[in-house]
Formats: structure tokens, C-alpha cells, sequence
């Protein structure tokens, strides 16, 4: 049976999300079940908060944080790993995503760019926009971020996917060829 997981579901996972993706995990057996664990993947030109840069239509400047450190994007490849691992059978655990991933950073400001939006990227510092942000949330204040989704970037993790996607007989896509499918 395939289930699909996620990257950041690693022995200490930084959100609900993680850990409740972690927890499914366990109860599955991985000489019977496959774990398929995608890196974050594109769902096509203008979908999804990424093509707006996670701000309302409209906004001429768009402001992101650069909090997330040295976290990494990780593009997948797409439904292929789904398919692949029925036609082979396939059982156990695999990360399924970019080889040589780019910094969360690099990838936004090529977003931005390809969108031809103007963001002003500012590095904040991790623990207060964290705590700003829970804050806003504890007043249940609209807001386009969320903590988990800053926990989220901050756990993104390089983790070896050359000998999974081999075993799938499948390639990675680039961040580029992401960005290409996104804009």
C-alpha cells in the first residue's frame, strides 16, 4: 500500500503536520507498505499561494522574510513516484525530491523575478517573527503566515534521495524547471 509522506517527517518534526505525517508512519510496516516522501511539489502555472508569493492579488511590493536560514526547496518530480513504485512493487521508505536543492531564498527571489513582482526580502530574525506570529495567531488576527508554515521551511532538511529515485528509475526535476511549472 503507498502512502505519501513528507520530508520533514524526521525523528524530531517541528509541526503538527510532521508529526502527525512521523506518527502515520510508525503504523505502517515497510516490508509490506511503501512511504513515498515528496519534497514540496508545483501544482502548475498560476496555482496555489506560491504564485502569488503568498500575499493578496494586487500588491505591487510584496514583503517576505528570509528567516528560514539555510532551509532548502526541495522540488519533487510529480505523480510519476506513485505510479513507478506500483508498476515495481515497490515496498519500504522513499525520499522522492531534487538531488542538489536550492536555498529557500535563492528560489523565492527567483519566483518573485519570474513573476516580475518587486519583494522586498528582509532577514529577520528566526525566534521573534516565530513569536510575533504565534501571537497574531493566539488573537486569531488574519495574517497570510502561519507558525507551522515558518516551522515547516526552518526544518527543511537535505536527506540522500539519489539511490530512491534511481531505485524508481525516475529524475528529479531542477528548481528551475519547478519555477518554470509554477510561473
Amino acid at each position: 500500500m503507498l502512502r505519501l509522506s513528507t520530508l520533514v517527517a524526521h525523528p524530531e518534526p517541528p509541526t503538527y503536520y510532521a508529526r502527525s505525517k512521523r506518527a502515520f508512519e510508525g503504523i505502517l510496516q515497510l516490508d509490506r507498505d511503501l512511504i513515498v516522501r515528496p519534497g514540496l511539489s508545483s501544482r502548475g502555472k498560476g496555482t496555489g499561494s506560491s504564485s502569488r508569493c503568498g500575499m493578496p492579488p494586487g500588491a505591487r511590493t510584496r514583503f517576505l522574510s528570509s528567516t528560514a536560514g539555510g532551509s532548502r526547496y526541495r522540488p519533487s518530480t510529480s505523480k510519476t513516484p506513485a505510479r513507478r513504485s506500483r508498476e515495481r512493487d515497490l515496498t519500504g521508505a522513499l525520499n522522492v525530491a531534487e538531488p542538489d536543492p536550492v536555498p529557500v531564498g535563492t528560489f523565492l527571489r527567483r519566483m518573485t523575478e519570474g513573476l516580475g513582482v518587486r519583494c522586498l526580502f528582509l532577514p529577520l530574525p528566526f525566534a521573534p517573527v516565530l513569536a510575533m506570529l504565534r501571537v497574531i495567531e493566539a488573537l486569531r488576527l488574519p495574517f497570510p503566515l502561519r507558525s507551522e508554515s515558518l516551522l515547516g521551511l526552518k526544518a527543511l532538511r537535505q536527506v540522500p534521495v539519489a539511490d530512491d529515485l534511481r531505485w524508481l528509475g525516475l529524475r528529479a526535476g531542477t528548481a528551475e524547471q519547478s519555477l518554470a511549472d509554477l510561473l
